[in-house]
């Protein structure tokens, strides 16, 4: 694991029995506000679930508004309601959980120094690029198993049903930086001479270096003579919509309800609740 996990995962040992915290707070701790989806990444990936001593109790991280991933990884929502009123917290009638009872307010810990041993990459948080020279970065086409990277593809798409639905159609380019894989981008042929991204992540440790920019300019590139247009999904989040945008992107349509309709819990992103698709396009 890396830093950002092991940050979260000490974060997540000190929350209390009878007590839930949130994605976002658990992000705001460990000095990552905008980072709460990746907050519930990496406990998809916790090495050590469940209530007894040394583990890891992600069953007690919710949603803000109470409710919990249907998507949960160790048995689904049933089964982190058990544990949770096992513990003593209540839900209301809704089945969710009454966050003004219950949220952990994280007080009485001295987060400074409980995290100063799992220190975030320089700039992990921040909007700009972090300075110094950069290990030279490599873009290939993936001719292997896709679904080796699922843990970067549900960075940018939490849900793995949603991904299953083009993870095998179209290109798929990957980004290494000292042949590791840090980011990907999966295109695909939308019709009419429009290219379509599908998903583009890159991981949260190499986040603002640049790298989510030269997998669009290299795809852009790559596929200038093939197409007109490249196009691009995303919901209307203040994290988004302006990185497109400042990558030569202009608004081009809304699907309406897409993310209500086709995910099977609420998607928040910068503290903002994804409803509609937002589609961007740019002259290739």
């Amino acid at each position: 694991m890396g830093a950002f996990s092991d940050r979260v995962f000490e974060v997540v040992r000190h929350i209390p029995r009878g007590s839930v915290a949130t994605y976002g707070q658990i992000a705001c701790i460990i000095g990552a506000p905008r980072s709460a989806r990746y907050v519930g990444y990496a406990l998809r990936n916790n090495p050590s679930p469940g209530m007894g001593p040394g583990d890891i109790p992600c069953h007690r991280v919710v949603f803000k508004d109470g409710s919990m991933a249907r998507s949960f990884a160790f048995g689904g929502p049933e089964e982190q309601r058990v544990m949770l009123e096992s513990e003593g917290v209540d839900f209301d009638d809704d089945g969710r959980v009454m966050m003004g009872k219950c949220q952990w307010g994280d007080c009485g810990v001295n987060w400074e120094a409980e995290l100063a041993q799992r220190p975030l990459h320089d700039c992990e948080s921040c909007d700009e690029p972090r300075k110094g020279k950069e290990p030279p970065a490599l873009i290939r086409e993936e001719h292997g198993d896709r679904r080796h990277h699922l843990p970067l593809l549900l960075l940018a798409d939490e849900q793995e049903s949603m991904v299953d639905r083009y993870l095998d159609e179209g290109t798929m380019y990957v980004l290494e930086v000292d042949s590791i894989v840090v980011g990907e981008c999966i295109v695909n042929d939308a019709g009419d001479g429009v290219l379509e991204i599908k998903n583009i992540a890159v991981n949260p440790s190499h986040q603002h270096q640049g790298y989510g920019r030269m997998l669009i300019d290299f795809v852009a590139k790559r596929h200038a003579g093939e197409y007109d247009i490249l196009q691009v999904g995303t919901g209307d989040s203040p994290l988004t919509v302006p990185f497109y945008e400042r990558c030569g992107f202009e608004r081009s349509h809304v699907v309406e309800g897409f993310f209500t309709e086709n995910y099977d819990h609420p998607i928040f992103e910068g503290g903002v609740q994804l409803v509609d698709m937002v589609y961007l396009r740019k002259r290739l």
